[in-house]
């Protein structure tokens, strides 16, 4: 009977491929080449206020709703979009169709109930006044001990 060799490496490297198999299956993952399931936004606070700025060009604003609570703020919607161009016996057909949904934690408390949102030019702006000053903790003392 031959001894076969113990290699660690290899061990590591199967334990690697076993988890990464494991999490492709449980965590699905955004699919870049349709960019409108899952929209890009920008965060920021201005003016007293938290502000989101979401890319949804071509999509309705009745299409869009938009839910915030004191810490987070949700996009769902959907896309129905159709393309026809004709050019030198050419035909050419584009289509778009879907749903996106989205959930956007928020750095800090807002009042949720004066948030206001609108729709530009293919951007979609909220703006959320931020609930009080940010609270930048106490100051505790440290006692010395004997």
């Amino acid at each position: 009977m031959d001894m076969i060799r113990w290699d660690p490496a290899r061990s590591i490297e199967r334990l690697q491929k076993e988890i990464n198999r494991i999490f492709d299956r449980a965590l699905p993952r955004p699919d870049y080449r349709e960019p409108w399931r899952w929209p890009e936004v920008d965060l920021f606070e201005k003016d007293g206020h938290i502000v989101i700025q979401a890319d949804l060009p071509g999509i309705k604003p009745q299409d869009i709703e938009v839910r915030v609570s004191e810490d987070t703020v949700r996009l769902k919607g959907k896309v129905e979009e159709e393309r026809r161009a004709q050019a030198d016996g050419y035909y050419h057909f584009e289509r778009r169709r879907g749903e996106f949904y989205r959930t956007i934690p928020l750095p800090r408390r807002v009042k949720s109930q004066e948030a206001r949102a609108s729709y530009r030019r293919g951007t979609l702006e909220i703006r959320i006044p931020l609930e009080g000053d940010r609270d930048e903790g106490v100051k505790v003392n440290i006692e010395e001990g004997d």
